[in-house]
């Protein structure tokens, strides 16, 4: 399952940038 892993980390992240989209946002920036 790395492509499920993959899948299940975009849906967090989705679900984060909806709580808070400045944190995430920030945090994709310094990836």
């Amino acid at each position: 399952g790395q492509g499920l892993g993959k899948a299940l980390v975009e849906q967090l992240i989705r679900a984060l940038l909806r709580r808070d989209i400045g944190n995430i946002t920030l945090f994709a920036d310094s990836k």
